[in-house]
């Protein structure tokens, strides 16, 4: 389940620079069964810790 949502927090980066807490409330993830509070569940309430990690990667690759 976890990777099915990274998957669609991994199409979601492809479109937009950051994803983030309101990226994830949009009613894009929100039809697909998510928003933040349900997927911070899903993830254990790590979600703003891999947030966090997926967002200074990027931006680590991109510098």
């Amino acid at each position: 389940m976890q990777r099915k949502w990274l998957e669609r927090i991994e199409k979601q980066l492809l479109a937009e620079v950051v994803v983030d807490r309101q990226a994830l409330d949009s009613e894009q993830f929100r039809e697909a069964g998510g928003g933040f509070a349900r997927l911070d569940k899903v993830f254990g309430g790590e979600l703003t810790r891999i947030l966090g990690d997926i967002n200074e990667a990027l931006w680590e690759q991109a510098g």
